[in-house]
């Protein structure tokens, strides 16, 4: 193990280059010319690159946000069409009147009770119209009943009426 040539390249394993002086490098430089530049030697025009594992992160950083907002407009979507849903609709107007016409002086029916019961809501979807702003469509449908009652023999009479109401809610384009 002693031969010279083992000893030379321990003695080579221990060098440690030393850094070029200023002069090498300008002595370089004033050969390349205008190369010196695109070679990235001359200092004064040297630019930052940006390291390669830096790139992914940020592509990540930016598809994690884009999902982010994504999921929360479905979510405000959602949520904005539920409460919607569950809204009470005014029912002030009721589609039977409170007092039947009387056939004869005798007859006085009067309305005792009256009930709006929610049969069923759609979201009927995106309507588009040149017109106007593109809005969101909700069909109510509702049962009106009404009963009757004649104060004279107590007699009742119930009526049934199906209603329905269309409610339209602007959206704002983004």
């Amino acid at each position: 193990m002693n031969d010279p040539i083992s000893q030379l390249e321990q003695e080579l394993m221990e060098l440690t280059p030393s850094a070029p002086s200023r002069d090498f490098i300008n002595k370089i430089e004033e050969g390349l010319g205008s190369q010196a530049n695109i070679a990235g030697l001359n200092d004064q025009n040297a630019t930052e690159v940006l390291s390669f594992p830096s790139i992914p992160w940020s592509i990540a950083a930016a598809i994690l946000l884009l999902l982010g907002v994504v999921s929360a407009s479905f979510y405000y979507q959602q949520f904005s069409s539920e409460q919607i849903a569950k809204t009470k609709v005014n029912t002030n107007q009721p589609s039977t009147p409170d007092v039947l016409p009387a056939s004869s002086p005798d007859d006085t029916w009067q309305a005792t009770d009256r009930e709006t019961v929610l049969v069923d809501v759609r979201n009927e979807g995106i309507i588009l119209s040149p017109q106007n702003p593109p809005s969101q469509q909700f069909r109510y449908k509702y049962m009106d009943t009404t009963t009757y009652t004649d104060p004279n023999d107590h007699s009742e009479m119930q009526f049934a009426v199906p209603r329905e109401q269309v409610v339209q809610v602007k959206l704002e384009p983004y």
